[in-house]
């Protein structure tokens, strides 16, 4: 993959020598002697730029060759989703209530995903002046309100999309790190927790403040204060079990963030343990198998996103977690089962059938972030979906 320094060196070319009488042979020239210059090795590039008003190709290199678009992806995700769910769509993420149950004469709450990935997202809430606390603390003070101190259970509905949280072409070795997040009907905190460790005397372990706060899961503190800086988190793949590693100099003000396993669980868990907190039991959580009916249940709260939050966060930040929401969202719209890779790139092959037509077919479509090695697409292939 070319880095972002060579790219900013060819776009510096074109933007200088459109100001100029330019032709396309030296555009042509200086983008390639661009790519020459950039010891690259084995890596192969492609670029392809037209102008939009006239049509005239400026820059041809390998541009029909399928290539690992990388996070180029997320350009084709977007478009598939904005055309499969619409530019008015609303990710909604309900808190419900039940009648009591007709044996224990108890009700329960459903948490109802909708595969929202912005779901106590930091950086929303932020621009909201909120944190993850004040949002729990919304829906605590909604069940609050019914009068109710004692539920049956609390149902975890993640069913909008399948329990396949990982890809498997993802790099097992990196499944901690927060662009690895797993991805899931119900998402919170964009599934992962934010660790900031403080120093202590040295040799002593660091203090270390945790968002969400989350006392129900296994954390181990094995690191150290000292003079170097190294602190990392490692968790058991498949489970919660986190290690805090390394060695801590200086107090953190940008958090170290680690992926947490099983998202809807999680946040199931999160909430129960706020409503104690508050004075309210849960027996038990429940997560439904993707057949059962639930109860009939009203709402209590509904958090509403809209699709152009999420396109923002995805194609500015590049955050992978809200591709893959988007990819599997559009397969769920497609097929009406519910959303996984798979149904999200049936739902993309059709999109691109309709707009590129049989060039569509070039195009190897794998996972909608560009994590997945396996995605193949040519830079003409890009532009032509982009003027279309």
């Amino acid at each position: 993959m070319i880095s972002m320094r060579y790219v900013s060196r060819i776009l510096s070319v074109f933007l200088v020598l459109i100001g100029t009488a330019i032709t396309q042979a030296n555009v042509q020239h200086e983008a390639t002697a661009v790519v020459r210059s950039a010891n690259l090795g084995h890596a192969k590039v492609g670029l392809y730029a037209l102008d939009l008003q006239t049509g005239e190709v400026f820059i041809r290199l390998n541009p029909n060759d399928p290539l690992i678009p990388a996070s180029n992806m997320k350009l084709l995700t977007s478009a598939s989703a904005l055309s499969e769910l619409g530019p008015d769509f609303l990710f909604k993420t309900r808190l419900r209530l039940t009648k009591p149950d007709a044996k224990s004469g108890i009700p329960s709450l459903i948490l109802q995903g909708d595969g929202d990935p912005s779901l106590g997202d930091p950086t929303l809430l932020e621009q909201h002046k909120l944190d993850v606390d004040q949002l729990i603390q919304q829906w605590v003070t909604v069940v609050k309100k019914t009068g109710i101190t004692d539920f049956e259970k609390l149902i975890v509905d993640d069913r909008i999309f399948d329990r396949e949280f990982v890809h498997t072409a993802w790099p097992q070795e990196q499944l901690n790190r927060w662009y690895c997040a797993q991805v899931a009907g119900i998402n919170f905190h964009d599934n992962c927790l934010d660790v900031y460790p403080r120093p202590t005397r040295s040799g002593l372990a660091p203090i270390l403040r945790i968002s969400p706060e989350s006392p129900f899961l296994r954390l181990s503190n094995r690191a150290v204060s000292g003079t170097t800086d190294s602190f990392w988190i490692s968790r058991r793949l498949g489970t919660n079990e986190m290690t805090f590693r390394g060695v801590v100099k200086y107090p953190r003000s940008s958090p170290e963030h680690v992926t947490f396993h099983d998202p809807p669980n999680y946040l199931g868990q999160l909430l129960q343990h706020n409503l104690a907190k508050a004075g309210i039991t849960v027996h038990h959580l429940y997560r439904p198998p993707m057949d059962e009916i639930l109860p009939q249940a009203k709402d209590l709260h509904i958090v509403q996103t809209a699709i152009g939050v999420v396109l923002n966060r995805c194609n500015k930040d590049s955050q992978n977690l809200f591709a893959e929401a988007l990819f599997k969202r559009s397969g769920r719209e497609m097929t009406g089962v519910p959303g996984s890779w798979e149904t999200g790139r049936a739902a993309m092959r059709i999109f691109l059938r309709g707009r590129l037509g049989s060039a569509a077919a070039t195009v190897e479509i794998d996972d909608g972030s560009g994590m997945s090695r396996n995605n193949k697409v040519s830079p003409k292939a890009i532009v032509d979906l982009l003027v279309s």
